[in-house]
């Protein structure tokens, strides 16, 4: 009997520790997978310590700034743990929370459930207005004079100046008496500028110019044919005793065609921050300033350069380090490479690797 009894205490525990466990599974799921604006992105952990400025592309959502966004996580229903949400370092409660950015750049989103690890999530916030489609007017089709009054097709329009402006040509005036009236009735008639039509009159709205923010200076601008990637340079391996350290990493560019940056790697001595500056023909033409960098291996993203560098030219792309960082020279560990679109040259400092860009 108390074989017996020990046994069915025994299974019950096994049952119930089962199925503990696979609640806790889909609770983890659930805080991996919760969404921004009903899209997911790549879930990371907060002891991984990613600047958002190294996330990859495909790796964040993209939102306009002020734009009102949906932030959920979808728990079991069972689930009664309260949800808390960290958003620029403000704490706020719900399964479902909406949230607005109004600086650019990239936002980091923390998911708090007591006794499960903290989920982070990112967003890119940019400035990009939505596009106004522009409105054309439709074909003119030559017609005759009764079709035009007659007629319930679409009317004529013409764009001038981008003001719709009815089709009127000027009919001369005739005489006639009593017994040549028209047979048009009176309401039907035109009557300049009135266009005659028996279904209902398209309206053209004329073309939208969406103004841009008067603080973002004019750049260059980008062709919309980049259909590639390529990474070119150096390669980053791991570093030898005979490195050594620079304050300034510094590559030369001569590219064939244009181009736009993507990203590069440089190894570095300590955390901290960076400026990147590319210079045409030894003039400034755009920086990225307070880019943050982890000690050793790190990735700098320079896709919001917002630079098309152009074939032809010779661009020096330059890393500064503040407070203390500083990058490897690895040119006496064997480190090198060129490529045949960016014509990269380093001197006697290698210290800018993996230069990843479209063209």
């Amino acid at each position: 009997m108390k074989l017996y009894t020990l046994s069915y205490v025994l299974l019950l525990s096994i049952f119930f520790s089962c199925s503990g466990d696979n609640s806790k599974s889909a609770v983890k799921q659930a805080l991996i997978d919760f969404t921004i604006n009903d899209m997911n992105a790549t879930a990371y952990k907060t002891g991984e310590n990613l600047p958002a400025d190294i996330v990859a592309d495909q790796d964040y959502i993209i939102v306009s700034i002020n734009e009102a966004i949906k932030i959920k996580v979808d728990l079991p229903d069972d689930n009664k743990l309260p949800v808390l949400w960290e958003v620029e370092n403000s704490p706020i409660q719900g399964k479902e929370i909406e949230q607005k950015f109004s600086t650019l750049g990239f936002k980091k989103i923390v998911l708090q459930v007591p006794g499960y690890e903290e989920v982070v999530k990112f967003v890119n916030v940019k400035n990009e207005p939505i596009s106004v489609p522009e409105t054309t007017a439709p074909a003119e089709t030559p017609v005759s004079e009764t079709e035009k009054v007659t007629s319930p097709s679409t009317p004529e329009v013409k764009i001038v100046d981008k003001k719709p402006i009815a089709e009127n040509k000027a009919k001369p005036k005739v005489k006639t008496d009593d017994s040549k009236k028209s047979t048009i009735p009176e309401n039907d008639k035109p009557t300049a500028p009135v266009i005659i039509n028996k279904g209902k009159p398209e309206t053209v709205k004329p073309e939208t110019k969406v103004a841009t923010s008067s603080s973002t200076p004019p750049v260059n601008t980008k062709p919309s044919d980049f259909k590639s990637t390529k990474e070119e340079g150096a390669k980053l391996i791991e570093p030898c005793a005979e490195k050594s350290f620079t304050e300034i990493a510094s590559v030369t560019l001569r590219p064939t065609q244009d181009v736009e940056l993507g990203s590069i790697y440089v190894y570095t001595n300590q955390s901290g921050n960076v400026n990147i500056v590319l210079l045409e023909n030894n003039s400034p033409v755009e920086k990225l300033s307070g880019r943050s960098v982890n000690k050793g291996r790190a990735q700098i993203r320079l896709s919001t350069l917002n630079y098309t560098l152009r074939a032809g030219k010779t661009y020096t792309l330059k890393v500064d380090g503040s407070a203390g960082v500083n990058f490897a020279n690895l040119s006496n560990c064997n480190a090198g490479g060129g490529g045949s679109i960016m014509q990269p040259s380093y001197g006697n400092n290698v210290s800018i690797f993996n230069i990843k860009f479209n063209y």
